[in-house]
């Protein structure tokens, strides 16, 4: 995919931040240019056997804090698609992406209830996901 895809943690319609140790334990062990992180912190580029992959940009971890917000592009394939799920299950955040009709994924029931307040995640189309490919499946359907 070569469009933005956004992930965010969100607690009562705050920003959440979401520990550097839980992204780095997911997505760290598929970077594929560690010394672009030592240049910029918060950006990542990952590659995976299958062939999946993409670039990760974490507003915040470049100042050595923890972050509640990441954009993903040229990013999917299986692997990849099964690392965002499980960063957003972990950090119970929300993966949307511009659209012409808003809709945001979410993976615990008890999400939606942190957005209320935030028009435009009320306004959006929700979708309950259970697994990566649940992630490319609503992009290609959006």
């Amino acid at each position: 995919m070569s469009f933005d895809i956004f992930l965010h943690c969100f607690r009562k319609g705050e920003p959440e931040p979401i520990p550097r140790a839980m992204f780095d334990a997911i997505f760290a062990p598929h970077d594929t240019h560690p010394h672009l992180r030592e240049e910029d912190p918060g950006y990542i580029v990952v590659e995976y056997p299958d062939g999946s992959g993409g670039s990760i940009y974490c507003g915040g971890y470049e100042d050595g804090k923890d972050t509640s917000h990441m954009m993903f592009n040229h990013c999917g394939g299986p692997s990849f698609w099964a690392d965002l799920y499980e960063l957003a299950a972990r950090s119970k955040a929300i993966i949307f992406w511009p659209s012409e009709n808003p809709i945001y994924l979410y993976t615990d029931p008890s999400v939606p209830a942190e957005l209320k307040g935030m028009e435009y995640f009320e306004e959006a189309r929700s979708v309950l996901i259970q697994c990566g490919a649940d992630i490319e499946n609503a992009i290609a359907s959006s």
